[in-house]
């Protein structure tokens, strides 16, 4: 394979891979947001939001801190291309509900200040990219990634949950370590992961109000009805299951912060105080 008459040892053993950084980078974003609000009788209040939204960029999170594995490729006109966070169609929506006040000082004591709600997450899939990680005098010695050779024009770019069982792409739809002779023919991120469906709720009673104190205690749920969410699949043509997901993915709402996990059903039991 040749390079353009790079040489093929390191000239010095000790720069066995180098890395530059730049601030030359640049983003773009569009959108559309459309919201109802709407507050109903007896304690009952909700909305619901739509966004449809396109982020481009060259690179994500500045290539440092990545939110996925392939923000940085070689050709910088492969890299203008989907950021690794867009999400092109994002529904959420939330619900609360105040237990309205009896008129029973003692039966609101005993059985009143209970609320609940609810938060309805439901979007499409991130990007990411396909990668040929075994050519070799590149990819291990300059240390970026390199793009897959698509060679079939019908690959499937969109890959949603039956990828757990159906390869949404196979080894051969692509050039092999062997002959790949370019740093890939598609901008990066031009396939997308499974979309993402989540439902959260919540149950907490106010137990002790008074003019400077306030105690609640409930219990919160994540994921509440246990539904499995995906991750991206196999996209390195050096590593078996190529096309495959092998891997739920990680409630983005969970109870450890953004991305902290679980991804199954989450319970938490929850006492503030106030003051």
């Amino acid at each position: 394979m040749d390079w353009g008459g790079l040489p093929t040892a390191t000239p010095d053993s000790r720069f066995a891979v180098v890395s530059q950084l730049s601030n030359s980078g640049y983003a773009n974003y569009h959108s559309l947001v459309a919201s109802w609000r709407r507050s109903f009788a007896h304690g009952f209040q909700g909305q619901i939001s739509y966004t449809w939204s396109h982020a481009l960029d060259t690179v994500s999170n500045g290539g440092v801190l990545s939110f996925s594995y392939d923000s940085i490729v070689n050709l910088h006109s492969l890299n203008y291309s989907n950021a690794d966070y867009d999400v092109r169609h994002n529904l959420t929506g939330g619900f609360i509900w105040e237990m309205p006040k009896l008129r029973n000082r003692w039966l609101n004591s005993a059985v009143g200040g209970w609320s609940a709600g609810g938060r309805l997450s439901d979007y499409t899939g991130t990007p990411f990219s396909v990668t040929n990680s075994g050519i070799q005098g590149l990819s291990t010695t300059v240390g970026e990634t390199v793009l897959a050779d698509v060679l079939d024009s019908h690959v499937r770019t969109e890959c949603g949950r039956s990828a757990v069982t159906t390869p949404c792409f196979a080894a051969s739809q692509f050039a092999p370590s062997t002959t790949q002779a370019n740093l890939g023919n598609l901008p990066r991120n031009s396939f997308r992961g499974p979309g993402l469906f989540n439902l959260d709720g919540s149950v907490f009673k106010t137990a002790v109000r008074r003019e400077r104190l306030r105690m609640d205690f409930g219990v919160n749920a994540y994921n509440l009805l246990n539904h499995p969410n995906f991750s991206d699949p196999v996209s390195d043509l050096a590593s078996s299951g190529i096309g495959l997901i092998q891997a739920t993915a990680i409630n983005t709402s969970g109870p450890y912060g953004f991305r902290g996990g679980p991804s199954g059903r989450a319970l938490v039991v929850m006492g503030k105080l106030v003051f």
